[in-house]
């Protein structure tokens, strides 16, 4: 065995060099290490330590520090790696308790390597997907975006975001963030939230998973309704929308409602009205449902717009209530505006299929305004239930019914005016009246005055082309940006 090159940089333990690729690979936490060498000092070494042809550790640190620690003489695999020593890495890591995310970063670190060792996948796309066989499947994408996090620590100027940047990975390499999709959300804090953040992921017995979560309710689920949708909404309501509970905290939404509640304030804990418009947080909408649903029974109009998730009782609560669904024909790219400019995010919620519920007052008046999608009406539909079963079902029940459909479709009861004879006596003039004021609110809903839909219809397409207007302004920006890069980047390759 040949002995390796001095170098101040490298990772040894005792006489042995740790191959560099092998540095992306987090190390046991010292619990594990005790762990092992109670096992080690009953059973013996049971797993050899690989080697490469130069004499590097490939795979077996832990093992090796433990031999070193009660003194045994470690055992090495009779046969050493030559190459691909980067597959031979990921390929590794399968045996051991590993996070999701130490495993998407490790092949993010990796993929240079990889490229060279496999010289025929020269797209970085065929790459990812190589690198994912080995770590798990679907896991592509976020490579791809791991990678280009690791990409902007070593771009970034502000010495303050790559700080925080280094942070957010090293969490993940000491184990205490285990999804890719929080680390994410961990980035995206902002600057004055960031040590407090900090302070609750590193606090004894703390909960990184539900931390996270909350984050993404407070930094992700803020999603401005676009302009054309607030438009017709307004029109839908005579002019006017009375309250907006989910308005976001920074201001600048396209909904202009006379009251509104911010995130902050938490417009569950204050009164809606009548002609209320709700856009919910996506990653929980199951209590502006519950809501919105007992303001349409005290008799106040709300629109909902929602994801489609039908798979949920409580969406199918708030559709078998409503008086008819608008399901948008296309995806809506919501709009965030930042500090400077508005950008479409087009990722997670953004992209949802979606639908626009409306309770105790029609959808109809925002598709004749021009809000293209399909209107299912309470008069033609069918209530939709789950399957309940009665019993806990078993494991070969579970897998004979994966195929089976979930669904029952019950015949929707006909909407008919009570007997008054029926009701008690006390209350019969009170429901009476009750009664026919909610018909009337839903036929003049229904029969909306064709003034107001030609307004909205105009509203509609002022706000569109007012969106298009600025997208083409913000493309034109984008291309003199890129433009002014372009020469810089081909005398900065000239001079290489």
């Amino acid at each position: 065995m040949t002995e390796p090159t001095a170098d101040p940089s490298e990772v040894r333990i005792g006489d042995y060099v740790v191959h560099p690729l092998r540095r992306f690979v987090p190390e046991h936490s010292p619990a594990q290490i005790d762990a092992y060498v109670e096992s080690m000092r009953t059973l013996g070494q049971i797993h050899q330590i690989t080697l490469d042809e130069q004499g590097r550790i490939m795979d077996g640190r832990a093992t090796l520090r433990v031999c070193l620690r009660l003194g045994l003489t470690p055992r090495f695999a009779p046969e050493q790696v030559r190459e691909k020593h980067a597959e031979f890495v990921l390929q590794s890591m399968a045996g051991y308790p590993y996070t999701v995310a130490q495993k998407i970063f490790a092949a993010a670190h990796l993929l240079d390597s990889l490229k060279r060792d496999r010289k025929k996948f020269t797209g970085s796309g065929r790459l990812t997907e190589v690198a994912a066989k080995y770590i798990g499947g679907g896991s592509a994408p976020n490579i791809t975006r791991a990678a280009a996090i690791l990409k902007s620590i070593e771009t970034a100027r502000d010495p303050q975001e790559k700080a925080w940047l280094q942070e957010s990975v090293g969490l993940v390499q000491r184990g205490l963030i285990h999804q890719f999709q929080h680390v994410e959300d961990l980035i995206a804090v902002p600057p004055d939230r960031r040590q407090d953040v900090l302070a609750k992921l590193l606090a004894p017995n703390a909960e990184p998973g539900r931390i996270l979560r909350e984050i993404r309710t407070v930094t992700g689920d803020e999603w401005y309704t676009p302009r054309d949708i607030a438009a017709a909404i307004t029109w839908a309501f005579g002019g006017e929308i009375a309250c907006d509970p989910c308005y976001p905290s920074n201001g600048g939404s396209p909904i202009q409602a006379k009251v509104t509640y911010t995130q902050d304030q938490n417009g569950l804990e204050h009164p809606w009205a009548d002609g209320t418009y709700c856009n919910p947080p996506f990653s929980d909408t199951k209590p502006w449902i519950q809501r919105a649903i007992q303001e349409a029974e005290a008799g106040n109009r709300v629109y909902l717009l929602l994801p489609v998730h039908t798979d949920t009782i409580t969406q199918l609560a708030v559709i078998n209530a409503a008086v008819d669904v608008l399901l948008l024909k296309n995806r809506v790219s919501f709009v965030f505006p930042d500090d400077e400019e508005h950008k479409n995010r087009k990722s997670r919620t953004g992209w949802n299929a979606l639908m626009i519920v409306g309770l105790l007052c029609s959808t109809k008046p925002l598709a004749e305004m021009g809000i293209a999608g399909k209107i299912i009406r309470s008069s033609t539909r069918e209530l939709l239930t789950i399957i309940e079963p009665k019993r806990k079902p078993t494991t070969k029940a579970k897998k004979a019914s994966k195929n089976r459909d979930i669904w029952t479709f019950t015949p929707h009861a006909p909407v008919t005016e009570p007997d008054p004879s029926e009701w008690h006596r006390d209350s019969d003039e009170d429901r009476t009246a009750e009664f026919a004021e909610a018909r009337m609110k839903l036929e003049a809903d229904l029969t909306r005055d064709a003034h107001l839909i030609e307004q909205g219809r105009r509203a509609v397409l002022q706000a569109r082309d007012e969106m298009k207007a600025e997208a083409e302004a913000a493309k034109a920006a984008r291309k003199a940006k890129n433009s002014k890069k372009e020469p810089q980047k081909v005398l900065a390759k000239r001079a290489h």
